[in-house]
C-alpha cells in the first residue's frame, strides 16, 4: 500500500513533546505545501507520526502526496528520546518548553542507560560483581551526559526532570493549563510547579478560571494556596435561630477579669525599668507615659480606698 493511502496517527505521550504551532505559522506551512507539495518526509513509527503531524493534516485535508520515512525504535522511551533531541534543535522554542524536554529526555534516556546496561553488560562490572542489579541507577550518568550535551550542570538536568515530571501530573489533570504554561502564556517557578501539580483537576480548572477573570499571566505561589485551602473550609451551615440563655450572674466576673490581668502591668513596667536608659528617652514620650502612670497610680489607689471601706463597713456590721 502507497505510504499517503496509510492512516497514521499522533502518539498522546510523543505529540505533548512538540511545541504546536502559531495559527499564522500553520497557514504558512499549509500554503507553502499546497503550492510546491510536502517535499519533506513524515517520520513514522509504526502507526505512529514521530514528526510532521501538522503536514500530514495537511495532506489528508487536501488530499496531496506524501512521503514517510520510517524509524524502528526498541520502545517507546526511544522515540521519546529521538523527540525530544529533534525539538530542541528548534530555534523558536519557550524557555518553559525546553526544560521540559530536557527533563522528558532525561527520564527517556535513563530508561535506556538501564535497559543497555541489563542486556550488554560493561565488561569491567562483569569482572567485578557475579550478579546484575535488579534496576540499575543510571541517574546521575544520565544527568552529567545530557548537561555536557546541552551546557548544564547535572544538578540543572535534575531540576528540570522535576520540572517535567510535574507538568506531566498538571497535563493529566488539566491539560489546557500545562499548554499555556509551556507556551510561556502563563509564569510559574519551577519550584511552584510542584505545588501546582499537588492540586486535583477540579482544584486546577478553578485555579485557572480565577487566573482569567483577574487578567493576570503569572501563578504565584500564595494562588495556588488560596485554591488548595479551600477544600478545608468547612461548608457554611445553615442558621438557625435559638432562644439564648442568659448566663447566671457572677458579682466577681469585673473583679477576677483585672485581678488577671494587673499581672502583666506590672510585667510591661517592670521590663521597661530594667531595659530602657531614663537618658535616652525624648522629652515627649517621658512625659506621656508620666501622665499615664500617674492617671493609673490615682485609679489604683481609688480602687484600693473603695475596698478598704467596703472591708470596714463589713467589720463593723460583723
Amino acid at each position: 500500500m502507497n505510504a499517503d493511502k496509510m492512516i497514521y496517527e499522533a502518539n498522546p505521550v510523543l505529540q505533548r513533546l512538540k511545541q504546536p504551532l502559531t495559527e499564522e505559522e500553520y497557514c504558512a506551512l499549509e500554503e507553502d505545501i499546497f503550492d510546491n507539495g510536502c517535499s519533506t518526509p513524515l517520520l513514522v513509527w509504526g502507526s505512529y507520526i514521530i514528526d510532521g503531524c501538522s503536514r500530514y493534516n495537511i495532506c489528508r485535508l487536501w488530499n496531496l502526496p506524501f512521503t514517510v520515512e520510517y524509524h524502528p525504535f526498541k520502545e517507546l522511551a526511544d522515540a521519546v528520546s529521538f523527540v525530544c533531541q529533534l525539538q530542541l534543535s528548534r530555534r523558536d522554542l519557550t524557555a518553559e518548553m525546553r526544560k521540559y524536554l530536557i527533563g522528558r529526555q532525561y527520564y527517556a534516556d535513563v530508561d535506556i542507560c538501564v535497559r543497555e546496561f541489563l542486556q550488554t553488560p560493561p565488561k569491567e562490572y562483569l569482572e567485578t560483581h557475579h550478579t546484575l542489579p535488579a534496576k540499575p541507577c543510571r541517574k546521575y550518568e544520565t544527568a552529567y551526559t545530557l548537561g555536557s550535551r546541552y551546557r548544564l550542570a547535572a544538578s540543572t538536568v535534575l531540576k528540570y526532570s522535576r520540572f517535567a515530571k510535574n507538568m506531566d501530573q498538571i497535563y493529566e489533570k488539566e491539560e489546557e493549563l500545562a499548554a499555556r504554561i509551556l507556551s510561556s502564556e502563563l509564569k510559574i517557578s519551577l519550584e511552584n510547579t510542584g505545588e501546582l501539580a499537588k492540586l486535583n483537576a477540579k482544584e486546577l480548572t478553578a485555579l485557572k478560571k480565577n487566573i482569567d477573570n483577574s487578567h493576570t499571566n503569572q501563578i504565584r505561589y500564595h494562588t495556588i494556596q488560596q485554591e488548595s485551602q479551600r477544600k478545608n473550609i468547612p461548608a457554611v451551615k445553615k442558621f438557625v435561630p435559638q432562644i439564648r440563655s442568659i448566663p447566671a450572674y457572677d458579682p466577681d466576673a469585673e473583679v477576677s477579669s483585672l485581678t488577671l490581668t494587673i499581672p502583666s502591668w506590672i510585667s510591661s513596667v517592670t521590663r521597661v525599668g530594667k531595659n530602657t536608659a531614663p537618658e535616652r528617652i525624648s522629652p515627649a514620650a517621658r512625659q506621656k507615659l508620666k501622665t499615664e502612670l500617674t492617671a493609673l497610680k490615682t485609679a489604683a489607689d481609688h480602687l484600693y480606698r473603695i475596698l478598704e471601706e467596703k472591708k470596714n463597713d463589713d467589720a463593723i456590721r460583723s
